[in-house]
């Protein structure tokens, strides 16, 4: 029998041995992007003053550990004005993403305040079929448990300040998060043919999650698409920026969707120096002419770099011919942002497998709504930190077409705004499952083809 000391938090834990990694996680919050495969270098502990992944750590003897702190608060934008008030009955708006979690307290005529909080099912893995898998070997209790003591955590708090009794609570998120959220085995989400155990919407007590449209198109997208009117003309464009990135083309009686694997490295998951948008991160980038980095970060000193900055270091980079088209970096062992940090080649690689995925998921749909992408009126962008993107750089590096950046308007956290707005009674997202059609792009001839090409710059 081993001891392990994790200092700061003032645990004692006693094992049998195994995976450092392992023993953690049912004890400590603890990063992890890649489920312990030793790529995304997040669940790094101080080990006897030695800096280790601890997923590649066998415990064979007494340990003394330091887990780095994380308690800097998420530091996400999600397109409300809090007004600080509550003005007559209340209700919660959840919106449960694969990495935050936010939860607003609302009236019918607006948001109180939002609390946001990292999912704690990450030490799982950064996405959804990590999760999935993670359900598989650990049980849903494993993963449901510490959502929902997380929730009822910040629902308290935001109750208990503003002397309330929220009367429900509508929830949000992709299809496996609402899964886990209501206890259901994902699994057949995660395996071909892709099959949900529910799709609509689900009501227990006072608490209602909005319905979703396929496996991998969830509630989130749907509260977001309530928001959108639709075009008389031509076509708009929904991209929800995410772990798994959502994609909606909007027609004037239709509705095609579709989700595609941008892989973590907006939320900063397998990138070198990656991070969320916390404390520490560098959120935009500046290259000059003459050389000269400008760089804005939140906090007092630069960490990391967070999907914001990342956009705008590849987009310069290629603008001055550090990053050649086909995604070759020509400096040696990496690209400097700034002290101690840096974009590598496999940072570059990353990149250009998820802006391909998202940028051939929607030429896909507009092929299939056989219109061309000069069509598209607004292009919608979704997600926690979209009002952030320059959408100009995402443009330049291929992320957006080209065109789409004058045509870009920001909804911010839409899947939040349209559980706010469905909680007041304003929208109605039965009217979006109605016209909406789910397109497995892996199912499309052209696909593959299509993230060949878009994988150049």
């Amino acid at each position: 029998m081993y001891t392990i000391i994790v200092e700061g938090v003032e645990k004692r834990i006693e094992t049998e041995g195994g995976n450092l990694r392992e023993i953690l996680r049912n004890h400590c919050f603890l990063p992890d992007y890649c489920g312990g495969n030793g790529r995304c270098g997040k669940c790094i502990v101080l080990c006897e003053g030695k800096k280790v992944l601890s997923c590649r750590v066998n415990v064979d003897r007494d340990m003394r550990i330091e887990i780095p702190s994380t308690d800097a608060p998420v530091q996400t934008s999600h397109g409300v004005r809090e007004k600080k008030t509550v003005d007559g009955e209340s209700f919660f708006a959840v919106d449960i993403g694969t990495t935050t979690v936010a939860v607003a307290l609302c009236d019918g005529t607006g948001v109180a305040e939002i609390a946001a909080f990292d999912n704690p099912q990450i030490r799982y893995g950064a996405d959804v079929l990590a999760r999935i898998d993670a359900v598989r070997k650990y049980g849903i209790a494993a993963l449901r448990e510490p959502l929902l003591s997380a929730l009822e955590n910040a629902e308290k708090t935001l109750a208990e300040k503003y002397r309330t009794r929220p009367v429900k609570t509508v929830v949000t998120g992709n299809t496996t998060m609402l899964h886990i959220f209501w206890g259901e085995n994902p699994a057949g989400i995660g395996t071909y043919p892709y099959t949900a155990k529910f799709l609509d919407f689900r009501k227990e007590k006072s608490t209602l999650s909005l319905p979703c449209i396929a496996a991998y198109v969830g509630s989130d997208i749907v509260a977001g698409l309530s928001l959108c009117d639709a075009p008389k003309t031509g076509a708009d464009l929904l991209i929800d920026l995410g772990t798994n990135a959502e994609i909606a083309l909007i027609l004037p009686d239709k509705i095609l969707t579709a989700t595609t694997s941008a892989g973590p490295c907006f939320e900063g998951a397998n990138i070198s120096c990656g991070m969320p948008a916390r404390e520490g991160a560098v959120t935009s980038f500046f290259l000059s002419e003459d050389g000269k980095k400008e760089i804005s970060f939140l906090g007092e000193k630069p960490k990391g770099i967070c999907g914001t900055a990342l956009i705008d270091v590849v987009a310069n980079l290629l603008h001055y011919d550090i990053i050649d088209k086909e995604g070759y970096l020509i400096t040696q062992n990496g690209y400097p942002i700034c002290e101690n940090i840096y974009l590598s080649q496999g940072d570059v690689r990353a990149f250009q497998l998820a802006k391909s995925a998202i940028r051939s998921g929607v030429e896909i749909l507009a092929e299939k709504a056989n219109i061309s992408l000069d069509e598209v009126g607004r292009v919608y962008l979704a997600g926690g930190f979209s009002s952030q993107v320059s959408v100009q750089n995402a443009e330049r590096c291929g992320l957006l077409a080209k065109g789409f950046s004058e045509k870009s308007v920001v909804l911010e956290n839409a899947s939040l705004q349209g559980a706010v707005s469905f909680g007041q009674g304003k929208t109605q997202p039965e009217d979006v499952i109605r016209k909406a059609t789910a397109v497995n792009l892996d199912d499309e001839k052209n696909f593959h083809a299509t993230f060949i090409k878009n994988l150049s710059f």
